[in-house]
């Protein structure tokens, strides 16, 4: 059963480009997982200060996550660069 309050598998993981505050990577979680962008924020945060995993997360994020308006990550642009262009 399906059921039309669930958008988690219409709405792809982007970095936002209007609601950022850096990469825009929590904000762009944020909208997947419909939750306030300030939840996920601090959830970094956290995750910085006790443990140290936050900032390595975030930056995994900005590497795979493409930008809202397009379907292809900087890690995919660097792989590209790397392989020399050839698609």
């Amino acid at each position: 059963m399906t059921t039309d309050n669930n958008n988690q598998g219409n709405v792809p993981f982007r970095r936002s480009t209007s609601d950022r505050m850096v990469a825009g990577v929590a904000a762009g979680i944020a909208n997947r997982l419909e939750t306030p962008p300030w939840a996920i924020r601090l959830a970094f945060v956290v995750l910085a200060v006790f443990g140290g995993v936050g900032v390595p997360l975030y930056i995994i994020g900005w590497l795979l996550m493409p930008e809202e308006g397009s379907d292809e990550s900087h890690a995919l642009r660097m792989a590209r660069k790397i392989d020399g262009g050839a698609t």
